[in-house]
């Protein structure tokens, strides 16, 4: 049985695990997901060009089943340059595009008029039916240093939405990573975030994703004991010698908590094992 099966037999059910179930027990389990295809406060921009009273609006991150498009008020001659090479927005490919809308404007003041303008025209590529164009124009936003963190948070989670909303695991998964990299994404949310990638990449048997997650909360002191303990399953099969230092880390922070030491955490730090 390869490590990431072996793994998906020993999780246990974020927040609801037991602290007396053996890790070596089989057991059925999932890791449980934050939804972040919704905001408490949605953002919403609008744009729209000179002398005209068309607009387009954007509501928060749920990307709409139905296009919030009334007229168009995209120029393909000037303004503002693609970013992602092979989103169809490349300024070094042959077929180079830039947008302009004369007025951006978001009802989050911390959303500048350059990034409202993105947000736009990404919305614009999706009613159109350019998703990869879309995709592109957001990645845009979420990755390039010219915008705030603020603005960049709010590009990856428009992304996470697409995503979800496709069934898209590998966008969603990106997006989860920019946003867990994201200073703005608040702690809680960032452990969240590494946790929903843990269990989309066991389901897709990504050990390496799988592991990379689970490290940096390790890193960020943001692991729970059952973190701490499926690292350690996965560095023990991966022959990696800090599996049983990672374990003991899990047993401290269970009887710090007052809990009882599952038995085989016990067994997985004997000398024998």
């Amino acid at each position: 049985m390869n490590a990431i099966a072996t793994l998906a037999m020993l999780l246990i059910v974020q927040g609801s695990a037991q602290p007396d179930a053996p890790v070596s027990e089989p057991s059925k389990s999932t890791v449980a997901e934050r939804d972040y295809s919704t905001e408490p406060v949605p953002i919403i921009v609008t744009g729209r060009k000179a002398g005209e009273d068309a607009k387009l609006v954007v509501v928060g991150s749920r990307i709409p089943h139905k296009p919030l498009v009334s007229r168009s008020s995209v120029a393909t001659n000037t303004g503002l340059h693609g970013l992602t090479p092979g989103s169809g927005m490349d300024p070094m490919g042959a077929y180079t595009r830039k947008l302009r809308w004369s007025e951006c404007r978001a009802s989050d003041e911390a959303i500048s008029e350059e990034a409202a303008c993105l947000l736009i025209a990404s919305e614009k590529e999706f009613a159109e039916g350019g998703r990869e164009e879309g995709i592109g124009l957001l990645r845009s936003l979420a990755l390039s240093e010219n915008f705030s963190s603020h603005e960049r948070l709010e590009g990856a989670k428009r992304l996470y939405a697409i995503g979800e909303q496709s069934g898209d695991d590998a966008l969603r998964v990106h997006a989860l990573e920019l946003m867990a990299g994201n200073e703005a994404l608040p702690v809680a949310d960032r452990a969240a975030a590494l946790r929903t990638i843990v269990g989309i990449s066991m389901r897709k048997n990504d050990r390496e994703k799988v592991v990379a997650a689970l490290l940096r909360l390790q890193v960020e002191n943001l692991a729970r004991a059952q973190d701490l303990a499926n690292l350690a399953v996965l560095q023990r099969a991966a022959g990696d010698q800090r599996a049983r230092e990672t374990m003991r880390s899990a047993i401290a922070k269970v009887l710090a908590e007052g809990s009882t030491v599952p038995q085989g955490w016990d067994a997985f730090i004997r000398p024998d094992n």
